[in-house]
């Protein structure tokens, strides 16, 4: 393999990344929308959802080439606490659809 294929290829991959702004732009957007839900929407599961993607979006900012150290340790930090918001939003909606799946109470079988 030359030298030339590797940066052909390096530039090809670099070309596929999203564009920084955009992905930092679409994960604002998924957090404000994950806010402005609330239980009482009755889509646990989409607020769960969404929270996944923030995730997603984070490790990828984390990770981008055009995102420097200090960005990608506030990342880094914001991360860890969306994983944290994602699976607590995952237990209430696994709860929400546990309780939606029972019989109401003093319904005849």
């Amino acid at each position: 393999m030359t030298t030339d294929s590797i940066d052909a290829s390096d530039g090809a991959d670099a070309a596929a990344l999203p564009n920084v702004h955009v992905l930092m732009g679409a994960t604002f957007a998924l957090m404000s929308s994950w806010a402005s839900q609330s239980a009482e929407d009755g889509c646990t599961r989409c607020q769960a959802l969404i929270a996944r993607k923030v995730v997603s979006n984070l490790f990828f900012l984390i990770h981008h080439p055009q995102v420097g150290d200090g960005l990608s340790r506030l990342l880094s930090t914001c991360h860890e606490r969306w994983q944290q918001i994602s699976a607590d939003a995952m237990q209430q909606a696994d709860v929400a659809h546990a309780l939606a799946e029972q019989p109401p109470r003093g319904a005849m079988h």
